[in-house]
């Protein structure tokens, strides 16, 4: 009888150890993945590389005040990223509901798991990043607070509208809840800063020199049937969903409103989670981003542009992941196996809770490809 308890425990302890081994890991394997995978992705050729500049797209982070986050989350700072990045909207999970304790913790969270210039990071190897509101930084338009926009805009420098000037090209952020059109005060002086904007380029236009026009929500469409067939596209089945306009997508208003008024060379926004790319006129393209958390898709992409003052290229790198889940069946499989061998008295789903959090890290796999 004592040797049998004294088989079981020495096979719970062999059995406890081999599983921090295999997360310890699987873990450390895929931080060299991703650092080695994501650097190697390439930056589109530029027919000016001396002139050209480096930018990197990410949109809907969604970091929560829980430590639920994905391994995207918290390993952008060990990739090779160019020196402006713009993040469109959606930083934050429920930004706009948080209390302002919790609002402060996602701030920390986020300045450690992507430091910046502008956070002090006191190194010129780090990105200047701007970022965009986006409806679950601030909410809803009908959610929407001045306090909740405030202190979203106060902590990253955001506004309404923004015309942000880099190596002679521009940039116009636009927050797409304050494009509601019903007059409110917050929405008012967004369409009154987009006109002193439209003015002030329109002073300086050259052939081909128009803004690239940056917001969260993409601009009107009815649905996403002209989205392809990437590995980031929406699934099939939901791409003849009809998008609801001021949610999944600005109002015809809002988008004829800022196209006639910036007159864009390029388009770039966010907010659907999928990958999607439309042609308005022969000269100008609508580039959605999907989500940069594999929580919302298990396609996360980045986008990387090399810009000049009148050109552009873009490839779309897409982090193809293996289903977290497909990991977690693997080990619990094992677990079953040596539990009927030994004995065990632990419920698989309780290895499954406790290995959760390091499963979701570890279950991902990324390759760069290039559109």
């Amino acid at each position: 009888m004592l040797r049998d308890m004294f088989v079981r425990r020495k096979a719970i302890l062999q059995l406890a150890f081999a599983l921090i081994a295999i997360i310890i890991v699987i873990i450390n394997a895929n931080k060299l993945l991703i650092a080695y995978h994501v650097n190697r992705c390439e930056w589109p050729a530029s027919d000016e590389p001396m002139n050209a500049t480096k930018v990197m797209f990410l949109s809907d982070l969604h970091l929560r005040v829980d430590n639920m986050d994905t391994i995207f989350d918290n390993k952008y700072h060990e990739w090779k990223i160019p020196q402006y990045v713009f993040i469109l909207g959606d930083v934050f999970d429920s930004g706009n509901t948080v209390s302002d304790t919790q609002f402060t913790a996602l701030v920390n969270k986020f300045h450690q798991q992507f430091p910046t210039q502008k956070s002090g990071s006191n190194t010129d190897s780090m990105p200047i990043v701007y970022i965009i509101n986006g409806n679950h930084d601030i909410g809803f338009h009908p959610f929407m607070t001045s306090n909740s926009k405030s202190r979203f805009d106060r902590t990253f420098h955001t506004s309404s509208a923004k015309l942000i000037q880099i190596n002679g090209i521009n940039f116009v952020t636009i927050n797409s809840v304050t494009m509601e059109g019903d007059f409110c005060q917050l929405c008012s002086q967004a369409v009154q800063q987009l006109h002193t904007i439209g003015q002030q380029l329109s002073q300086n236009r050259v052939d081909k020199s128009g803004p690239i026009v940056l917001t969260h929500y993409p601009l009107y469409r009815k649905d996403e049937s002209l989205c392809g067939y990437d590995l980031d596209s929406i699934p099939e089945d939901q791409k003849y969903t009809p998008n609801r306009p001021k949610w999944d997508c600005l109002s015809a208003n809002a988008t004829q409103f800022i196209l006639k008024t910036l007159r864009p060379r390029l388009i770039v926004n966010g907010h659907t989670h999928y990958g999607c790319v439309i042609q308005h006129t022969d000269s100008l393209y609508e580039w959605t981003v999907g989500s940069f958390n594999c929580r919302n898709t298990l396609n996360p992409s980045v986008l990387l542009a090399t810009i000049s003052s009148d050109k552009y290229s873009i490839n779309n790198n897409m982090i193809v992941q293996l289903c977290a889940h497909t990991v977690m069946a693997r080990y619990s499989g094992t677990y079953r196996t040596l539990a009927v061998r030994f004995g065990l008295q632990l419920p698989v789903r309780v290895i499954g809770r406790a290995c959760m959090r390091c499963i979701v890290l570890a279950g991902t796999v990324l390759d760069c490809t290039n559109e």
